[in-house]
């Protein structure tokens, strides 16, 4: 009994821990390799998702300021990201008629080809008035006229918002040729260019124009070289061509209130117009003599 005992013991001494096992009594690793760090799995996330928000970062960024370029459109219709004009949807500038809204007066009687040449109408400028000047009679000239042109602004400012004044400007526009004859007749003091005169009202914009002619054209450069002197500086010169051949210079010449001068001379002709800063470039470039 007691020998069964002792090697039941034994059997039972002997089952201890199977060879290899760990402290746990799990398996162990074959060759003896450790388990990785678990720091080591949050570090690799850390720098994966690191990388994952600079690839975000990078794509927003192409977005907005390359490509479509939303946020510098957002900021582009004025200085300091002012988008006031953007977010009305409309331009701040409206373009400026390029023809007039009325008649042009009918020309003098005693117009002779020097003041025919003279256009009736420029840009949205009609002629409203016309004759002879004595402006250039120092210079000695062959021939001189004055015209003066009127946007279509106020045409029919005055009395009423019916219309009644360009109601009656086209009545006296109408009736030019009776007036002409009861003037003829013996009406003293009359002139006959104000009975056919549109009423441009105050707000209208007016262009001067006088034009000289001499016989010579070096008689025209000279006259031409005396009127720019008392003009001040240009803020703008340039040559006049005809079919591509020089045949004279311009200066432009601004007042500093608003008003610009621009004189020039065409062969033996001399021209100065004068009126609003913003106009007259353009004027000039339209006008045909």
């Amino acid at each position: 009994m007691d020998d069964e005992r002792r090697g039941g013991g034994q059997d039972r001494a002997g089952q201890g821990r199977p060879q290899g096992s760990g402290p746990s009594g799990r398996p162990g690793r074959a060759g003896g390799q450790a388990a990785p760090d678990p720091a080591v799995f949050r570090r690799r996330r850390i720098v994966a998702g690191t990388g994952l928000l600079v690839v975000v970062a990078a794509v927003a960024l192409f977005l907005a300021f390359v490509w479509p370029g939303f946020a510098t459109e957002a900021s582009s219709p004025g200085e300091g990201g002012d988008t006031s004009a953007a977010s009305t949807g409309a331009s701040t500038d409206e373009p400026r008629p390029t023809e007039p809204t009325f008649d042009p007066v009918p020309r003098a009687e005693n117009a002779d080809a020097l003041a025919l040449a003279l256009p009736d109408t420029v840009l949205r400028f009609a002629l409203v008035e016309e004759g002879e000047t004595v402006v250039f009679d120092d210079l000695d000239p062959h021939d001189a006229w004055r015209a003066v042109y009127a946007d279509a602004e106020g045409a029919t400012d005055g009395e009423g918002s019916d219309g009644a004044d360009s109601a009656d400007s086209a009545d006296s526009a109408d009736s030019a040729d009776t007036s002409d004859d009861a003037e003829a007749e013996g009406e003293d003091g009359a002139e006959p260019a104000e009975t056919s005169e549109p009423d441009v009202g105050d707000g209208a914009s007016t262009v001067t124009v006088e034009v000289g002619q001499w016989t010579e054209g070096s008689d025209a450069a000279d006259a031409y070289g005396s009127v720019v002197d008392t003009a001040g500086t240009a803020v703008e010169t340039g040559d006049v061509l005809v079919d591509d051949e020089v045949v004279g210079e311009y200066q432009r010449f601004d007042g500093g209130s608003g008003t610009s001068t621009v004189v020039w001379r065409n062969d033996t002709v001399v021209l100065r117009a004068v009126g609003p800063t913003e106009d007259m470039p353009s004027f000039y470039a339209a006008f045909p003599l």
